[in-house]
């Protein structure tokens, strides 16, 4: 065992003694395992150095403890005191179900109770737990081998986590990932954590998978294979193996099953997504497929791919999907007080007035790049400007004055709305770049718009904004989201990011999100909306911020302006809102929660 108590990386020279003992032994004796326990991250060096001992063949397994093992495990730190020898760690306790978990608990036991019901769906709004309930939902079902598939590391990390923490009873488990680039396609940055950082090590090796298996077989306890989706291909080997039939698959974030499954071998990307929905590929009794955003195709998407011979999976195919057992939507979510309740603010700023601001920005950005930045001047063009501006105004809910539906300065509602502004922010864009570019730029923006237009619009409120993404490693990612919730005066926190917060990342505190460019697919506008509605202590309501750049005449003919193609992404966030929240149906309800702001920077008269 070897124990590092370093504020800095710990490199390979660190360890280097520690692995040449567990490799020669000490005399006769030879070492099987050995135990890193650290409390800072190790270099790539120092990880490859372990992967390669692990890999050699000599049996050697090498356990990692983090410091993110210790914050998330159950100890009881506010009553563990190390000064005093103890027959017992102190643990908190356990969760007990709440009332709706345990509504979707006995929902699904009777549903599976029925022999003809092998598949079904459970719908649960973001930040209602759905985890926890799957592992109860396991143990109700009393099944002994159980798969979970989720879409990316981070994911399954969280799961094994809570299932590990909340079992009633121990199991054994295998993880399954075939690469560190799980998750990503050929178009996008890749938001995922790295293997080193899963509590448990992962394998695709499978007399790995088969030989816990056995161990479980032998003292007759659960055999969990926690898998991302890329790697299900695996599960089917290690069936064909002798694996075995699998009792329960847990299909986590099922709307990402659905689409083509191409004829060819193009798309294997895609393909192993779909993989879980057949028993030809991989063998279970039953089914459950879990997701707060279903998906579904139109009609004229099922036929279009039956005419290129392809086929398409949709959640609203009960011979794929099932039933659904159980639905926990975001409107009931609210009306439980399970979830907070949302508004939504779209900002409109002007391209006009700030053209002036973008060539001041452009020129320090010159002088800063002589000075060694990384800033990409192609990226902050007048648009990006005037996002960043709106974004700072929402945030702060600074100069900013409610338009009725002719676009005219409407007193009334100004009153009612709430002008607090916000502590804690995490912003969504289309790109890691974009999100440094932010970063980057934003104090250098708002300066040169203070200079430019003779306000002080940091007068009322810092911003102080930072940047995460999954090539970060855990510990960095830890402090910024522990960073996030710390509380100061005057001041809003916002952590810009690509994807990695979007599925699966829990921040209470959180009261707004921006959507700094439009995202394309509707199930990861509601994923990210999710983050917001969080419940938290005097915590009224969660934002959603859309800062967009409108040109004079489009101010004017506002309406024409959303419909636009342009700003079709915006209209997606509200639809995929209104599809998944009914009391969005409401026209009066539409229109309280949906807000147009328009942003005083001058020539209020043409509004």
């Amino acid at each position: 065992m070897q124990c590092k108590f370093h504020q800095n990386s710990i490199s390979y020279n660190d360890i280097s003694p520690f692995l040449t003992q567990l490799q020669s032994g000490v005399r006769e004796v030879r070492f099987k395992k050995g135990i890193i326990i650290s409390t800072s991250n190790l270099t790539s060096n120092a990880l490859n150095a372990i992967e390669q001992i692990r890999s050699t063949g000599m049996g050697i397994d090498i356990d990692e403890i983090t410091e993110e093992d210790f914050i998330y495990s159950r100890i009881d730190w506010e009553k563990f005191d190390p000064t005093k020898t103890q027959d017992e760690i102190p643990l908190c306790d356990k969760k007990k179900p709440r009332s709706h978990q345990t509504e979707a608990i006995n929902a699904t036991k009777e549903y599976f109770s029925d022999p003809k019901n092998a598949r079904g769906k459970l719908i649960m709004a973001c930040g209602t737990g759905k985890t926890y309930t799957s592992l109860k939902i396991m143990e109700a079902l009393d099944s002994k081998i159980t798969l979970f598939l989720a879409p990316s590391i981070a994911l399954l990390s969280q799961t094994f986590r809570e299932y590990a923490q909340e079992k009633s009873e121990p199991f054994y488990a295998s993880i399954v990932c075939s690469d560190d680039k799980v998750g990503k396609s050929k178009d996008e940055d890749n938001d995922d954590i790295k293997f080193s950082e899963l509590p448990l090590k992962p394998s695709t090796r499978l007399e790995d998978i088969l030989s816990v298996r056995k161990k479980a077989q032998k003292e007759n306890k659960r055999f969990i294979i926690f898998s991302t989706y890329q790697s299900a291909l695996r599960i089917k080997e290690a069936q064909e193996a002798g694996l075995g039939g699998i009792d329960l698959i847990i299909c986590d974030e099922a709307h990402r099953t659905v689409g083509a499954m191409y004829s060819s071998n193009e798309r294997d990307d895609k393909n192993a997504f779909t993989l879980c929905h057949s028993d030809k590929n991989i063998k279970a009794k039953k089914r459950l497929y879990m997701t707060a955003t279903p998906k579904v195709y139109s009609e004229s998407s099922k036929a279009k791919a039956k005419e290129s011979d392809n086929v398409i999976y949709s959640m609203d195919d009960a011979e794929i999907f099932g039933e659904e057992i159980y639905t926990l939507n975001f409107s009931k979510a609210i009306a439980l007080d399970l979830l907070t309740d949302y508004k939504v603010i779209i900002l409109a700023v002007r391209k006009e007035n700030l053209s002036g601001v973008t060539n001041s920005v452009n020129k320090k950005i010159s002088q800063l790049k002589a000075e060694g930045t990384k800033l990409d001047k192609k990226l902050i063009n007048n648009e990006f400007v005037c996002k960043i501006i709106g974004t700072h105004k929402g945030l702060a809910k600074q100069d900013l004055i409610v338009l009725n539906e002719k676009n005219k300065e409407d007193h009334n509602l100004q009153n009612q709305y709430d002008t607090a502004p916000s502590q804690r922010a995490i912003n969504f864009c289309k790109s890691i770049n974009t999100s440094k570019n932010i970063k980057d730029s934003f104090e250098t923006i708002m300066e040169c718009y203070d200079e430019e237009l003779k306000k002080k619009s940091f007068k009322n409120l810092k911003i102080s904004i930072d940047h995460i993404d999954g090539t970060m490693n855990c510990k960095d990612r830890l402090e910024k989201l522990e960073e996030l919730n710390q509380f100061e005066p005057n001041t809003c926190k916002v952590l810009s990011n690509a994807r990695c917060l979007s599925e699966g990342v829990d921040v209470p505190a959180l009261d707004s999100i921006v959507f700094f460019d439009g995202k394309s697919a509707m199930v990861d506008i509601i994923q990210a909306v999710g983050r917001v509605m969080r419940k938290a202590k005097r915590k009224k309501r969660g934002y959603i911020i859309l800062p967009i750049a409108l040109e004079e005449s489009e101010i004017q003919n506002l309406d024409e302006a959303v419909n636009n193609t342009n700003f079709k992404n915006i209209w997606k966030v509200i639809k995929a809102l209104r599809s998944h929240d009914p009391s969005l149906v409401d026209e009066a309800t539409f229109k309280e929660k949906i807000k147009i702001f328009g942003s005083d920077d001058g020539n209020q008269s043409q509004r």
